[in-house]
């Protein structure tokens, strides 16, 4: 296997990830989206990258404009721009001449996953997504948003976590105007698609993922005790293998 730095570009700027490359030849390619505040380096997005191009995928990870290595501020950021360096990153993977590709997308990511135009996309998986952006803005950051608003931008911090970032009044409009919700978008797509959660995962639950559990049309995951962000070990392994299978079984 081969891990290389690539760079490609969207609207000037320039977009930074890394491709692997399995030791066979493939047509196939899995696109990694990070979430809100993550970037490609992170520990599982890492090992699952890893784990998918052992089976023989190819697989891109890369950082959303504002984020990472890519340029740009994250002040700047908005769903619709990560839609966009989504599709940027697409074209990347078939312009070296990927054919059939896949998506995972993690949390906001996962939004973004679920808003990208498919008609290229073979299957998705959906790591702990956020389908009530609005919900989950305001429960996490609760009177911060009036400063966003008031000011064009706030200081954030994920307690507990030690990550402080800017919030921009741009992703504030964009979430409580044009993405409040993305449950009947997450049911419209048609091609295979699944999502995984951990069971002890409030932000999820509590935007109403029971919503989507009860739809027939979706394959649904729980990983029994795992958070937001599959932190443990064991989480992380039945969150790797599952998507490994999900892809073995969809993008071969």
């Amino acid at each position: 296997m081969k891990e290389i730095p690539v760079t490609f570009k969207n609207q000037g700027q320039k977009i930074k990830g890394i491709l692997h490359i399995p030791n066979r030849k493939t047509k196939s390619a899995i696109i990694i989206a990070h979430g809100f505040t993550g970037y490609k380096r992170e520990v599982q997005i890492v090992n699952c990258a890893r784990k998918l191009c052992e089976e023989g995928f190819a697989v891109l990870r890369f950082d959303f404009r504002g984020t990472g290595g890519s340029d740009g501020l994250f002040r700047n950021m908005t769903i619709s721009g990560e839609v966009s360096d989504l599709e940027k990153a697409i074209s990347f993977v078939k312009n070296v001449g990927y054919r059939k590709i896949g998506l995972v997308g993690h949390s906001l990511g996962g939004s973004v996953v679920i808003l990208v135009e498919k008609k290229d996309i073979a299957a998705i998986c959906l790591w702990a997504p956020t389908i009530t952006p609005k919900r989950i803005f305001t429960k996490l950051f609760g009177k911060k948003i009036g400063k966003v608003e008031s000011s064009g931008r706030a200081p954030m911090s994920w307690e507990g976590k030690g990550i402080e970032f800017i919030m921009g009044k741009p992703l504030w409009n964009e979430v409580k105007n044009n993405f409040p919700d993305l449950t009947n978008n997450l049911s419209d797509i048609d091609i295979p698609k699944t999502v995984v959660c951990g069971s002890k995962d409030w932000e999820i639950f509590y935007q109403g993922i029971h919503r989507v559990l009860k739809d027939p049309t979706n394959n649904i995951k729980i990983i029994k005790g795992g958070d937001h962000t599959f932190s443990k070990y064991e989480h992380e392994k039945q969150l790797i293998d599952y998507t490994v299978n999900w892809f073995k079984t969809w993008l071969k």
